[in-house]
């Protein structure tokens, strides 16, 4: 399975930018011109599409830059766009998954559209996002992935550069990024910064794009051996930085690096039970590990560390759950980069007494497909040993004889 890395990081990320790096990478448009052959027989307003694909200079990068030529008559509701989308990849017979995610960075668009203007999916009215230029993009996004076999493959992304300044929309003057941006940036979890210069670098096109591939968000590149690398222009020249969207494919990553945020804070003067308290709220607030740690603090006190490990975009959150919980007057926090194997999670059969039940089981693998541990959940483990009667330690002992793999 390959790796693919989006980086948004040089100059953000536009529906025409993704569609760019795809053709760069492939060499292929064809399917793209088919594309927009079947968009005006399926969308009313619009009367005839033509691609432009060239080679361009960003800087002294050199890029594919994909662009349309169109008669048409913008404007449609959310309601629409889902339908146009949904249509085309009918139309083009797209496989399940690339209609999924075509249909999905619809949903993305459209709903955060909707929920900007306080309106629902079927009323909201698209203006610059009511082209079929955004069709395109959505539909020609996921056929180009699927032509490239990266449907299946592990997305990551860096940060998006979301650019500065003000745009000016049918809905008047707007801070960047777009409210759109904003909200599928925050569905999807993915992490945004300024610049690298005062204009608008990300769309709602190409962030719902990246949202619909379920690109994990990482702060440094993971460890991976680049096979190709495609480099997708923007329309303009900026002064600052290359207008370019790069996509890296690679080899799976086995084992690859990524960060952390470690939070803590010590305390001498909190029980017990407190603590335990404390430490499952920080657990349901989304962190990834929570250690108490003894230690003596001043005057002789014995105290504890309470540490958190999070993720880079909730360690405020988690910080504020300290200060709610346990009444600390400060906490530390620092970033933190980490080596991990590369791990599923898998839902095995195990019966017991003549019952079936489902135990979700954690495999970890090396660089080279080995299993290094194969852990089942604990707490799948406990509910088995509560309707059976059987104690933990048996079932674990039974469970591990039957899985089908061995730890290495």
């Amino acid at each position: 399975m390959s790796s693919v890395i989006a980086d948004c990081s040089i100059a953000g990320v536009s529906g025409d930018m993704f569609i760019g790096a795809l053709v760069d990478l492939s060499g292929k448009w064809a399917a793209l011109e088919k594309l927009a052959s079947i968009l005006p027989k399926i969308m009313r307003k619009c009367e005839s599409i033509k691609v432009n694909v060239e080679k361009v200079k960003r800087k002294e990068l050199v890029a594919t830059r994909v662009s349309l030529s169109l008669k048409e008559e913008k404007g449609f509701t959310g309601k629409e766009l889902l339908e146009y989308v949904e249509k085309a990849a009918n139309e083009l017979s797209l496989s399940r998954r690339a209609s999924r995610i075509s249909i999905k960075a619809a949903a993305l668009l459209a709903n955060s559209e909707a929920k900007v203007h306080g309106e629902s999916v079927d009323e909201v009215h698209l203006h610059e996002l009511g082209s079929s230029d955004t069709v395109f993009d959505l539909v020609g996004a996921a056929l180009m992935c699927e032509e490239l076999d990266l449907l299946d493959a592990k997305w990551f992304t860096s940060p998006v550069a979301v650019g500065g300044g003000y745009i000016t929309s049918p809905h008047g003057v707007l801070p960047v990024p777009a409210p759109a941006v904003i909200e599928i940036l925050k569905e999807a979890g993915i992490p945004m910064m300024s610049g690298p210069t005062s204009r608008e670098l990300a769309t709602p096109t190409g962030v719902a794009i990246l949202a619909a591939l379920k690109a994990k968000p990482l702060t440094l590149m993971p460890p991976v051996l680049p096979l190709k690398v495609g480099y997708g222009a923007g329309g303009q020249e900026l002064v600052e930085a290359p207008n370019v969207f790069r996509i890296i494919v690679g080899g799976e990553a086995k084992i690859y690096e990524d960060e952390v945020v470690v939070v803590e804070t010590n305390l001498d003067d909190v029980s017990g039970e407190i603590l335990a308290h404390v430490s499952a709220a920080l657990m349901k607030a989304g962190a990834r590990d929570v250690s108490i740690i003894p230690v003596i603090a001043k005057k002789g006190r014995p105290g504890c560390i309470l540490q958190v490990i999070c993720n880079p975009e909730n360690y405020v959150e988690m910080a504020e759950t300290l200060f709610r919980e346990t009444g600390t007057l400060g906490v530390r926090f620092h970033q933190s980069k980490r080596l991990i194997l590369e791990r599923e999670i898998i839902d095995f059969d195990f019966e017991v007494e003549g019952k079936k039940h489902t135990v979700k089981v954690k495999i970890a693998r090396d660089k080279q497909g080995r299993i290094i541990r194969a852990k089942p959940e604990f707490e799948d483990l406990k509910r088995i040993s509560e309707e059976t009667g059987k104690t933990v330690r048996e079932l674990l002992s039974e469970l591990e004889r039957r899985l089908p793999f061995r730890q290495e």
